[in-house]
């Protein structure tokens, strides 16, 4: 039997509809598009966290409509229904979900 890792990248997005971590996941998704306003790391960090603020509360209406995001549970859904499959055809395999913007992150 082969030995198989396998990491399932996705977005990721917050598991609960809370400020504490809807806002959170829009600074990182802002910070990382932060270097288009400014060069200061510290300015582009002030953006991205007023931006966030300003942006949490419709989102996390929205994801209160639909129930929450359901994205990172598919995810490891689909990391299960994979690894299961490999490990049908004969194969040592772990497969990992992790995500851009929540945890577990990718670095």
């Amino acid at each position: 039997m082969s030995r198989l890792g396998v990491l399932v990248l996705n977005f990721g997005e917050p598991d609960e509809p809370t400020s504490e971590k809807v806002v959170p996941f829009l600074e990182r998704i802002f910070l990382q598009n932060g270097g288009l306003e400014a060069a200061d790391p510290e300015a582009r960090a002030q953006r991205a966290r007023q931006l966030a603020e300003a942006r949490a509360p419709g989102l996390m209406e929205e994801y209160r409509e639909i129930g929450g995001s359901p994205l990172n549970g598919q995810a490891d859904l689909q990391a299960e229904a994979l690894e299961r499959a490999l490990r049908d055809r004969g194969h040592d395999a772990r497969v990992y979900s992790a995500f851009q913007f929540t945890a577990p992150f990718v670095g």
